[in-house]
């Protein structure tokens, strides 16, 4: 849920993933809201 309160706390639409100080992907906020309505 910190990802989904980062979101609602700032204009960003996409987070870096990061892995031992590496890249490995990007979070959006369309993949948090489709993670909330599967759970819901």
């Amino acid at each position: 849920m910190a990802v989904a309160e980062l979101f609602l706390k700032s204009p960003f639409r996409r987070y870096p993933v990061m892995s031992d100080e590496r890249l490995v992907g990007q979070i959006s906020r369309h993949d948090v809201l489709k993670a909330l309505e599967d759970l819901w």
